[in-house]
């Protein structure tokens, strides 16, 4: 069986994905809880930084594969119907 058709590298992704969004939400958390003014200003000029870009793109990009996965799974095991499932 290989890695691929096993099925372990959604089970693989989807566990990376939400470590990836866990460790970002709770920095999140711990920036607001840190910081004494909340206001566009300062969250315009925390995502002026190239470093926290990629960090909220890679957020959005975890929470896509992540989503995209959990409902794929979903549909592969509950959906019995295969011209039902392609077409959802």
């Amino acid at each position: 069986m290989t890695f691929r058709a096993s099925g372990m590298r959604a089970w693989l992704l989807q566990r990376l994905s939400s470590v990836y969004m866990v460790v970002f939400i709770v920095a999140v958390l711990l920036w607001y809880a840190m910081s004494d003014t909340i206001s566009y200003a300062a969250w315009r000029d925390l995502l002026a930084h190239p470093v926290i870009a990629v960090a909220v793109a890679l957020f959005f990009s975890s929470l896509l594969i992540h989503a995209w996965i959990g409902i794929r799974d979903v549909l592969i095991d509950y959906m019995p119907i295969m011209g039902l499932r392609l077409i959802m």
